[in-house]
């Protein structure tokens, strides 16, 4: 696999140089080698575009431990090339192996060690993901309800596909695409990678992706509720009229959306109006102002709707409305 060789961030043998350089714009808080060598041996390559980053890293013979705090709402995908790596991550202890992949949620502290290790990593923000997800499946997930098993196994035909699919996206940054300034293209790339991510990696909602009917992943009341929502977004919609169309009791509908999507009936209602708004303003006419759909949409209070859309997209919705043109 190429490893990004156009795009050098670091190569080192002094332990400082790497503390300064992985302190500046991460979480990581401390950095140790383990016994008594104190020399490294490590080179990192790495590209930003599209809000996501792929890098190359490796790892020389000194066994180095990092510990890294909450950092930003991101997941980071680790596929090794060779050598081994351990991580703890949630409590619990994984591997990076040829055989084992590893995503790690940013949001939560981590504590790795690296060893004749290299590996590809992908780093996307959690909320480009989501919105990647519904761009696939229809589906609006709220902030924590997609959520990565950790490892995962690199011998299926599809963790193959995921590790062409790198393999390709490294090529083509070190080669056609490492001077072209083409945004569409990159946009491909990026929206390729994340497609191949959410599809080969297992994830909450990996059932939808796999085209597995939804009434076989989530009870039938939640389906019956979600279809009103998508059905009625622009009416009123409270949670007893949720659970009347339902036809379950009220914390069963509540429970079951929450272990279905991680998020309540209703803020999956607010999200499915979010998006909803969203296209209106990216493809309207033109002819409809912020408040007028945010108000169409359901949301009579400006700051409230405009603090949604930021945490949901990213971008304010005046800014969406401005890039229509």
């Amino acid at each position: 696999m190429a490893h990004l060789n156009s795009h050098p961030i670091l190569s080192s043998r002094d332990l400082s140089q790497l503390r300064e350089q992985l302190s500046a714009g991460n979480s990581i808080e401390r950095i140790d080698v383990l016994g008594r060598r104190t020399e490294i041996d490590v080179a990192i390559h790495g590209v930003a575009f599209n809000d996501i980053s792929l890098a190359h890293f490796a790892y020389g013979s000194a066994p180095t431990r990092f510990v890294a705090s909450e950092g930003p709402d991101a997941q980071q995908m680790i596929v090794t090339t060779s050598g081994s790596g351990t991580a703890t991550h949630r409590q619990n202890r994984f591997e990076m192996t040829q055989a084992l992949g590893f995503i790690r949620d940013m949001t939560h502290a981590h504590v790795s060690t690296l060893q004749n290790i290299s590996a590809v990593a992908l780093t996307v923000s959690s909320q480009r993901l989501r919105q990647h997800l519904h761009v696939l499946a229809g589906v609006d997930v709220r902030e924590g309800g997609l959520v990565f098993h950790g490892n995962f196994d690199m011998t299926t035909p599809g963790a193959a596909h995921l590790l062409d699919t790198l393999s390709y996206a490294t090529r083509a940054l070190d080669g056609p695409l490492r001077d072209l300034n083409n945004a569409m293209l990159l946009k491909g790339l990026s929206d390729l990678l994340l497609t191949t991510m959410l599809c080969n990696v297992p994830h909450s909602h990996s059932d939808l992706l796999a085209g597995r009917p939804l009434g076989k992943i989530v009870p039938y009341y939640v389906k019956r509720a979600r279809d009103y929502i998508h059905a009625h977004a622009a009416d009123p919609i409270s949670l007893e009229v949720l659970v009347a169309h339902a036809g379950c009791s009220y914390r069963t509908l509540q429970h079951a959306f929450r272990e279905s999507y991680g998020i309540s009936p209703m803020a999956y209602l607010r999200s499915v109006r979010l998006a909803r708004a969203h296209e209106e303003l990216r493809l309207g006419d033109g002819t409809a102002g912020v408040g007028e759909i945010a108000t169409r949409w359901g949301f009579s209070h400006m700051g409230w709707f405009s603090k949604c859309y930021l945490e949901q997209f990213g971008v304010l919705p005046s800014q969406t409305l401005r890039s229509r043109g």
